[in-house]
């Protein structure tokens, strides 16, 4: 059974021992394969830079799926996978699985990860929430809002700002007998974050950036009964500096850019196959056409590119380029496609061979984001809690903060 971390202590000393290993190993995590090749680190450790570049592509494919499986690696990695594992033990907080939602009209026209999600949360939010009305925060179609009425009986205020998703829901949970409502808004405003007030809980499963930051705080500053967020995409927040939010975060000295915050979540573990295929051919895509403006201007360095629709990357290369090259005002003379088209495969796939050292420290940076976030909470006073709600193949974002307004 692994350690609590549900006092501030705990959640401080494990935040510290993160925060000492990502400075140590910064050459590492936040290098740029894609941008810069060689990577910066390989001279540091020239035997992990030898191995990974020998790697067949069914050894870099299952290197990708789990770092940490890497019996035949150097001793430079196998210290840091055991580190990592070391450092992200945290305790499992599920509950125990709700009976009521064996019925299988609750599911209807939910996808099956989705739902497997949205169980696991209810399950956890109804063990460890106090009674209560449960505010589902950026509830979208109010799933896990109606879900959660129906297993416990609570009613569920569901906060949403799409009209249609908000219509959806109610109906969905009329015809259910779900006691729930909604209230259309945008949960960034403090209109409707007044929804939130003693003697009521707040969920919220994978709110995005601002979202799950905005209801931690107001959260804690009226006095919410209990919270259960699982943060997600902690990149999406307006530009600029990246703020910490606990007093032990700001005096790690650990400062992060949008960039370095996708890594935290930029894992393929749900991702389907062909959405992978056509991530892979944009890759290489970007790489052919990069080496392609290379060699047009003459100089040697990146070309930052926005990004495309889908659709676009799925063209032919040679009419990727030329689209792209339109799009962005730049001239383009006739170029040997063939030749950088392969140029670019060849880049993308020492890309992502480079790229994997950095995926060891994926999981120590997350929940090096999301002890800073309890660690607030904390700090404002509230009994706090950090832990897994399921396990990592129904979703890789499967942390939890839990907090509760002391009596």
């Amino acid at each position: 059974m692994n350690a609590p971390l549900d006092h501030a202590e705990a959640l401080a000393a494990q935040s510290g021992a993160l925060s000492a290993w990502l400075h140590a190993h910064r050459r590492v995590w936040a290098s740029r394969p894609f941008r810069e090749q060689p990577a910066r680190w390989e001279a540091d450790v020239p035997e992990v830079s030898a191995w990974l570049r020998a790697l067949d592509d069914d050894a870099l494919t299952a290197l990708e799926a789990d770092p940490h499986r890497a019996d035949d690696a150097p001793a430079p990695w196998q210290a840091w996978a055991r580190r990592a594992r070391a450092l992200t033990e945290v305790p499992d907080l599920a509950g125990p699985a709700l009976e009521a939602l064996d019925d299988p009209g609750l599911q209807r026209r939910v996808p099956a990860r989705k739902w497997a999600q949205v169980r696991a949360f209810a399950a956890l939010a109804a063990a460890r929430l106090p009674e209560g009305e449960v505010v589902d925060w950026c509830a979208g179609k109010g799933h896990l809002g109606r879900v959660l009425a129906t297993a416990t009986g609570r009613p569920a205020r569901m906060l949403e700002r799409d009209p249609d998703l908000c219509a959806a829901g109610q109906a969905r949970a009329a015809a259910e007998g779900a006691p729930c409502s909604v209230r259309l808004g945008d949960v960034l405003d403090p209109a409707i974050q007044e929804e939130l007030r003693p003697g009521r809980s707040a969920v919220a499963l994978h709110a995005c950036g601002t979202l799950h930051e905005t209801l931690l705080r107001e959260a804690a500053a009226r006095g919410v009964d209990a919270v259960a967020v699982a943060p997600c995409c902690y990149h999406r927040r307006p530009a600029g500096p990246v703020p910490l939010f606990s007093a032990a975060g700001r005096a790690s000295g650990l400062r992060l850019d949008a960039r370095q915050l996708r890594l935290a979540t930029a894992e393929e573990v749900v991702a389907r196959p062909h959405l992978r295929a056509v991530r892979r051919q944009e890759m290489a895509w970007r790489q052919g056409l990069d080496q392609l403006l290379r060699h047009v201007s003459g100089q040697d360095r990146y070309t930052t590119l926005p990004s495309v629709p889908r659709a676009e990357v799925q063209r032919p290369f040679a009419d990727f380029c030329r689209w792209m090259a339109a799009r962005e005002g730049i001239a383009l003379p006739a170029f040997d496609a063939a030749r950088f088209e392969a140029l670019g495969w060849q880049r993308a796939r020492v890309a992502r061979l480079l790229s994997l050292p950095r995926t060891l420290f994926r999981r120590p940076l997350e929940l090096w984001l999301v002890l800073d976030r309890a660690l607030a909470q904390a700090e404002a006073g509230r009994a706090v809690a950090v832990g897994v709600f399921c396990r990592r193949a129904v979703t890789p974002r499967n942390l939890v903060v839990l907090s509760t307004r002391r009596p």
